[in-house]
């Protein structure tokens, strides 16, 4: 899921808690590339890369509860 102001951020589109992230700062990701797991009412939610680019940052780790609208990945 994304941010529907900036295609190039994925945001927590529920809260939850962070159960994994595939991905670090550097790394190249195509559109389409799971980047991390949201765990929200007891299911795992893929969030994907909505375009290709370089990972930008990453503000989660495995563990973090995050909040409706928390930036979890940005991608340049």
């Amino acid at each position: 899921m994304t941010s529907k102001l900036n295609n190039k951020q994925i945001t927590a589109f529920i809260p939850g808690t962070i159960v994994e992230v595939r991905t670090k700062v550097g790394d190249t990701v195509k559109a389409g590339d799971i980047l991390a797991i949201l765990d929200a009412m007891k299911m795992n939610n893929r969030l994907t890369a909505p375009v290709n680019g370089v990972v930008k940052e990453v503000n989660v780790k495995p563990g973090d509860r995050v909040c409706k609208g928390f930036v979890i990945i940005s991608i340049e």
